[in-house]
This record gives structure tokens, C-alpha cells and sequence, in this order.
């Protein structure tokens, strides 16, 4: 059994009105409170341009090498790192945009993304 159980003490500072629309991301579920989206990167593959306007909290149910890279707009270069991820990692994230997430690794990659709202 795999179970997933987050407190929210109140609701965050940013929402966003309109559910996610990006690839390689579905809509799984949505309640009053929260979205939940299935990312899902095959081997190599990128989710192009993405923006998460939104914060949430990424659970992997299977892992990877992933390689993020925030475009920068300006003359600045672009901020590149990498995460080995494994199953049940778990991290808070905040809103950013602009970001490619890639699959580096050599096996599929799948996390919830639940989005407070």
C-alpha cells in the first residue's frame, strides 16, 4: 500500500483559477481544495515550455534522473541542475515558470503533482 497524506494549515498566497494544460500531464482528480495531475516523462522525453503558477507538493511513484533548467528572459544564462529521484519522494514546491523538466535517467518517470487551490 502506497498512501500520500498532507496537512494544509491554510490556503496558499497564489492559486490558480484554470486547471493545468501542459504535456505530458493529466488531471487525475479534483476536489474543493486540490488538483492532483500525473506527470509522466519517458525516457528522454521533456515537458517543453511549462509554467507551474501554482503551489503543490510532487510525490514520485517512479523514478529517474531528471535534469531542470530555468529559462531566463534576459541576457542571464539559463540555471540547469539535476535530481536522481526514487520512489516516495516527496517535495513542497513553489510557483515557478519558464522551466523545462527533462528525463535524463534510463527508465520511466512518474510523479503526482497535487496543486492547492
Amino acid at each position: 500500500m502506497f498512501v500520500i497524506n498532507v496537512e494544509i494549515l491554510r490556503q496558499p498566497p497564489l492559486t490558480q483559477k484554470d486547471s493545468l494544460e501542459a504535456p505530458c500531464h493529466e488531471l487525475i482528480k479534483q476536489q474543493d481544495n486540490c488538483r492532483i495531475y500525473k506527470l509522466t516523462l519517458s525516457p528522454g522525453q521533456s515537458t517543453g515550455v511549462i509554467s507551474y503558477r501554482f503551489f503543490s507538493v510532487r510525490v514520485v511513484l517512479k523514478g529517474s534522473l531528471l535534469q531542470n533548467t530555468l529559462l531566463m528572459n534576459d541576457d542571464a544564462e539559463d540555471l540547469s541542475w539535476t535530481e536522481k529521484l526514487q520512489m516516495g519522494d516527496s517535495h513542497w514546491k513553489e510557483p515557478s515558470v519558464n522551466m523545462t523538466i527533462t528525463n535524463i535517467g534510463d527508465s520511466v518517470y512518474e510523479a503526482y503533482i497535487c496543486e492547492f487551490i
